[in-house]
């Protein structure tokens, strides 16, 4: 849209008419004229003298931002209003086994290892253990947390700690759990160096901590070939329950399939077929998400929505 087109679409009427739709939606919303700014991407400078009549620039170029702003705002909540939310963590086979390697890292302690591809439950499994145990703390390593100081840092800001000297950072971590018979549960655990988890190891031993690494199947892969040699040495002969599994199981499917409120055979047998594939039950359950947005609700969701929303979800290779 042009400046001249700008111009003559907001008239003084106009922009009095969305500044009263503008107020009225924040208040439906409960947001601060702050919160409201930043969701529409405008100063909030800027909105507050525009609303007051105030603003010493264009008025109307204020008013096309605001516009475009709710306009965005109501398409998301319509869709979104559609769009079901996570069932989050269910009682699977799986989700027992890695409970039970946290439970006896955490009261042995020693060092527990879940390996185990992409999708298959294990983050929410330890999300959910986290939160219905005391003291443990549960934190996701990234690339740029692969050595030692980033890692350490990271675990302390969990802990709450406001060290943040390097070379204090280990003794204040083993210090706050000493005696607490806790547990320090490492998501995306293949990320580390080998000198980030001997530190680690280091801490479990001073502190008496249970720790357990969760990731992918590099995680126990790096432990086991390099168990043998003296980088990895004191940190394989400490570890002790380790689960490795490619993907979910069967009965995990079924019991995240059940949970869904999926009945129809033929719709299970699709969701199933998605779930023994790369990306495994988040794979499933993206698609179960978008077949019901595509359906404008579950009560409409048939077989068509799942291939739909599949196809979509899945990379196509377009043509030249």
């Amino acid at each position: 849209m042009s400046t001249i087109d700008t111009q003559d679409r907001w008239t003084e009427e106009a922009q009095d008419e969305l500044r009263r739709e503008l107020t009225a939606y924040q208040q439906a919303e409960g947001l601060s004229q702050a919160a409201m700014a930043a969701r529409l991407a405008v100063a909030e400078g800027t909105i507050s003298q525009w609303r007051n009549k105030r603003y010493k620039g264009d008025n109307a170029a204020v008013a096309q931002s605001v516009r475009k702003g709710l306009d965005s705002l109501k398409s998301r909540a319509k869709a979104g209003a559609t769009l079901p939310s996570d069932i989050g963590f269910q009682d699977t086979p799986t989700s027992r086994k890695i409970g039970e390697i946290l439970t006896f890292s955490q009261i042995a302690p020693t060092i527990g290892v879940v390996a185990m591809g992409a999708g298959s439950g294990k983050t929410k499994t330890a999300s959910y253990y986290a939160a219905t145990n005391s003291n443990v703390w549960h934190v996701t390593a990234e690339p740029c947390t692969a050595t030692t100081y980033p890692l350490l840092a990271l675990i302390a800001e969990s802990m709450g700690l406001a060290e943040r000297v390097q070379t204090r950072l280990s003794r204040a971590i083993a210090n706050y759990v000493r005696d607490k018979n806790g547990l320090i549960i490492l998501d995306e655990a293949q990320h580390p160096n080998t000198l980030a988890l001997d530190q680690l190891r280091s801490i479990h031993d001073s502190a008496g901590v249970g720790i357990a690494l969760i990731g992918n199947e590099m995680v126990y892969s790096r432990l086991d070939g390099g168990g043998r040699k003296a980088a990895f040495a004191q940190l394989f002969s400490r570890v002790g329950m380790v689960l490795t599994q490619p993907g979910p199981r069967e009965r995990d499917i079924c019991t995240i399939v059940q949970a869904w409120g999926i009945v129809d055979p033929e719709e299970q047998s699709f969701l199933k077929a998605i779930a023994e594939k790369p990306g495994a039950l988040r794979a499933m359950v993206f698609t179960l998400r978008m077949a019901t947005m595509l359906a404008g609700g579950a009560e409409s969701r048939k077989l068509e929505h799942l291939r739909e929303a599949f196809r979509r979800l899945t990379p196509q290779q377009v043509g030249r």
